[in-house]
């Protein structure tokens, strides 16, 4: 299980001034958090524990469809430990997602990690709503709107902050949190941060990714 997580928490990339957003309703285009131009491109610098990687994530201009949703096939080239792996993101209908396979177990997951017409939301993480024959999902919840990130020296604004909880039922009587992630999005320049914590199984770690450098074509 401790391998299980480390890929799952790979594949989610990829000083803040904030107000409250207590009934909060955003107000975006479709895709105003996640261009989709294709060459356009992300490195980000990926800090897992005590394991330090570089991924450049990069769009391309091919598509792909999943459960009639069409969504924007991306590559993401790690510098230590991944390789050339390819993954998948959808912006539609007011949810941006994260489609991708992990390289332990190969099971595909897919993240809704913002919604821009809700504060909160509740999805399968995988198709089947089950990992490794355990129920699963994932609780997204907008947390800022309309903030200022820093992230690696530069600031951003028209930032927002959503923490997405992934949670497991494996007694059968409800759900329970596994990791957890905050997501920062960027308008117009897409996932600036990510950090996740790991608390189950009798493991524990956090990962740190950040953007240090992108260009929107």
């Amino acid at each position: 299980m401790k391998n299980y997580l480390y890929a799952i928490i790979i594949i989610m990339v990829a000083g803040t001034s904030c107000k409250k957003t207590d009934g909060v309703e955003l107000k975006a285009s479709a895709a105003a958090y996640q261009p989709f131009s294709a060459n356009s491109y992300w490195k980000y610098r990926v800090v897992i524990g005590s394991k330090v990687d570089t991924t450049t994530t990069t769009m391309t201009a091919n598509t792909a469809t999943f459960n009639n949703k069409i969504y924007h096939t991306v590559t993401s080239a790690s510098t230590a430990y991944a390789g050339v792996q390819t993954g998948y993101m959808y912006a539609d209908n007011h949810n941006y997602s994260i489609r991708a396979t992990t390289l332990i177990n190969g099971i595909t997951v897919d993240i809704v990690y913002l919604n821009d017409a809700a504060t909160t939301w509740t999805n399968k993480i995988t198709d089947s709503g089950f990992i490794n024959g355990v129920p699963a999902q994932i609780i997204g919840t907008l947390v800022d709107a309309n903030i200022s990130k820093t992230v690696s020296g530069k600031t951003y604004n028209n930032v927002i902050h959503t923490k997405v909880d992934l949670q497991y039922n494996l007694t059968g009587t409800g759900f329970s949190s596994v990791t957890v992630y905050d997501y920062y999005i960027a308008k117009g320049i897409g996932i600036i941060e990510n950090d996740a914590t790991i608390n189950a199984f009798g493991y524990s770690t956090t990962s740190t990714t950040s953007l240090i450098d992108y260009a929107i074509k």
